[in-house]
């Protein structure tokens, strides 16, 4: 008999997987790390690429691949995205106004203005109006659409956990949007790889 001691330290392990979601969005899905020792990573978006899926499984035809976590959203901000902006709301049009006092209050009105100024718009979740409606569209169902991530990560050398979830930063999407939306989450999925 034999026993071997991994006498390495400060050393990294990479993890690389590809998992599919089809029924959570990627511009919902998180990606979260912590060990034995503490330490956390949060929206983790090196090397990580999210792909969208349609409700057959093909890449949507869109403008590509985002990074996962291009813009970490906090939970207070989904709350926000989710209630309704009042009478008096004014959204921005984020540098794209003709003058000065116009509202941008739809992702679409945003686009617009982008257009008329000629300039690329992706719309993500830095846009809130974008990000609001998305997020409104998901949790009623409205969207069939799914996420495949691939990519990889590197963790300590301890004992730990990686966490794939709807929301951001260890927080579950229910958990920003009220209890009553949890019936509405399907975290099924399929790991095509983990290595």
């Amino acid at each position: 008999d034999r026993l071997d001691v991994d006498t390495t330290r400060g050393e990294r392990l990479t993890i690389h997987f590809n998992i599919t979601f089809p029924r959570i969005a990627c511009d919902i899905l998180t990606l979260d790390a912590v060990d034995v020792s503490g330490e956390q990573q949060v929206a983790i978006d090196h090397n990580i690429i999210k792909t969208r899926i349609d409700e057959n499984g093909n890449q949507v035809v869109s403008l590509g691949e985002a990074k996962l976590g291009e813009d970490e959203a906090s939970v207070e901000k989904a709350k926000a995205a989710l209630a309704t902006p009042g009478k008096d709301y004014c959204g921005s049009c984020y540098g794209a106004e003709q003058s000065p006092g116009d509202c941008c209050n739809t992702c679409e009105e945003v686009r617009a203005a982008y257009q008329r100024n000629g300039w690329a718009f992706y719309p993500n979740e830095s846009v809130e109006q974008c990000f609001r409606e998305i997020l409104q569209r998901r949790m009623r169902g409205n969207i069939i659409e799914g996420c495949n991530i691939d990519g990889r990560l590197q963790v300590n050398r301890l004992a730990g956990n990686f966490h794939l979830s709807p929301g951001r930063s260890f927080q579950p999407l229910h958990a920003a949007s009220g209890a009553s939306q949890t019936s509405e989450l399907d975290v099924t999925h399929t790991i095509h790889t983990m290595a």
